[in-house]
């Protein structure tokens, strides 16, 4: 019998991986017979994503000068987030921001999935109770690959963990360190589960995307912090293998230095890592798509960071820990070209396991 299913993350972004990690959990449902909806939450502790210019008194004149030199970026990634949304994720106009409301969705749903993304981050979400679903009750309450993106969890935050994680009928995380956290923290093994990006194959994101064939032979530079290190690593390993290099700007100053610059829509960012020829990430998306495209890769990452636990644990899943360059001397050019057989392999056993816990929390 078919389910409504409501799915709380970050889908509202101008993040390709946070709107395509939304788009995997949708399309997965689908796929399952039940019927998904994306519910329109916008976290009041995450509202400066959607702005345009995000001034905050609070916050350096540097990082507000930035945000208003940026504004023509900021734009246009917006732009391409809300088109997709309403195209690919149909997401509904109406703008969710409080409990009241969404307990009223959740009376009117069968189950409810949480994940993925870092959605327990409190970092990220100023530890935003609604991310642990404690609008509906727990015979509803699905979580689904959420991150805790670090390694541990600070003493103060310690009791309030402990309670919400207790009230999941079905509790799964991405990261291996998100198993250990919670297994310190309620004494219970949980299932470590692919991103929901990785429950799509390389056949059912070419479908999906918009091929970029504007250059023969190119190399993606795409970064979420740990720029420098990257651009360095990304130009070395394009002059030795002879490819051009494009990146994916992070702010306008990307626009005025010796590379080509590519703001792709949500489409075209996939067949732009799918037609590559190598990538340079410090993204975990970016990772997990060079490895679900079977693109060539090195990943850069701040050493000791407890931001390196989402690529780290992907890496380790699929044996590809040598394909790290940490920013600290280690400069990664030239390896061995990836045996993807052994990765594919690897790859689809995860999937089934996912696939099998989904399917069970949703029966």
């Amino acid at each position: 019998m078919k389910k409504k299913i409501g799915i709380l993350t970050f889908h509202n972004s101008p993040n390709f991986g946070a709107l395509l990690q939304t788009l995997g959990t949708y399309e997965t449902i689908k796929r399952l017979g039940h019927l998904p909806e994306v519910i329109n939450y916008h976290s009041p502790n995450k509202l400066h994503m959607y702005k345009l210019i995000d001034i905050n008194l609070k916050r350096s004149l540097s990082y507000n000068f930035k945000s208003i030199i940026n504004y023509p970026l900021t734009k246009k990634k917006l732009k391409n987030s809300f088109e997709f949304q309403k195209e690919s994720l149909m997401i509904k106009k109406e703008i969710v921001t409080t409990f009241k409301e969404l307990r009223e969705i959740g009376r009117g749903i069968d189950k409810l999935i949480v994940g993925s993304d870092q959605v327990w981050n409190y970092e990220n979400t100023g530890f935003d109770k609604r991310y642990f679903l404690d609008f509906v009750p727990r015979n509803k309450k699905i979580a689904y690959a959420p991150s805790f993106g670090r390694k541990f969890i600070e003493d103060q935050y310690i009791g309030d963990y402990i309670h919400f994680l207790k009230d999941f009928a079905f509790l799964s995380v991405r990261e291996r360190d998100g198993v250990e956290i919670i297994r310190e923290l309620i004494q219970e093994n949980v299932n470590q589960v692919l991103d929901p990006t990785l429950l799509l194959s390389k056949d059912d994101w070419e479908k999906t995307m918009q091929p970029y064939k504007n250059f023969s032979k190119f190399l993606v530079v795409y970064m979420v912090g740990n720029k420098s290190n990257t651009l360095s690593v990304a130009k070395k390993i394009a002059q030795k293998k002879g490819l051009k290099m494009i990146v994916i700007p992070t702010g306008i100053s990307d626009f005025f230095k010796p590379f080509k610059t590519v703001i792709p829509t949500v489409n075209e960012f996939i067949g732009l890592l799918n037609n590559a020829s190598y990538i340079v990430t410090s993204s975990f998306h970016g990772l997990a798509f060079a490895i679900n495209l079977n693109t060539e890769f090195t990943v850069c990452l701040t050493e000791n960071s407890q931001k390196n636990t989402r690529q780290l644990s992907l890496l380790s899943m699929t044996g590809l820990e040598e394909r790290v360059c940490y920013d600290s001397g280690n400069s990664l050019i030239e390896i061995d070209s990836i045996e993807w057989s052994i990765v594919n392999k690897k790859l689809e056993k995860e999937r089934k396991k996912s696939l099998d816990f989904l399917k069970k929390s949703l029966e």
